[in-house]
């Protein structure tokens, strides 16, 4: 994982330094781990705490992998992007600095935005190097 955590951090972390809500929230990758929860995006509690899922959601996950017999210990943790967005939301369902609204013709589209596509790329080698059974998105 070093590699890639080194990437990001050229990437994300030298843009954002000094700025608590941008700053990268780390993968969690277990030795052996054969399930990886994949989230959207990190958000300020993550940040604040540099771990993934652990707000409300996060305890509901924990709830639900402690039931199935599989601790927080044991599965990766990850999310595509990696850092919360920084935007103040007009609308809290749509994250601006991830998705990009534009008029075609008579339609409102969404597309992800080119530093999205990025982390997608970053995803796909983190789950590479992982190499999980299963992975929940």
């Amino acid at each position: 994982m070093s590699r890639i955590l080194n990437e990001l951090e050229s990437a994300v972390v030298k843009r954002a330094q000094g700025m608590g809500l941008n700053v990268m929230v780390p993968p969690s990758y277990p030795s052996g781990c054969k399930i990886v929860y994949v989230g959207e995006a990190a958000w300020i509690t993550e940040c604040q705490q540099q771990e993934g899922f652990v707000g409300r959601a996060g305890r509901l996950l924990d709830k639900i992998n402690l039931v199935g017999g599989l601790p927080r210990e044991r599965v990766g943790l990850t999310n595509v992007a990696k850092r919360a967005s920084d935007d103040k939301f007009e609308d809290p369902d749509f994250k601006k600095a991830f998705y990009i609204r534009e008029k075609v013709g008579r339609k409102l589209v969404t597309r992800p935005s080119p530093e999205l596509l990025e982390w997608y790329k970053v995803l796909a080698l983190e789950l590479a190097e992982a190499r999980p059974n299963v992975v929940v998105a």
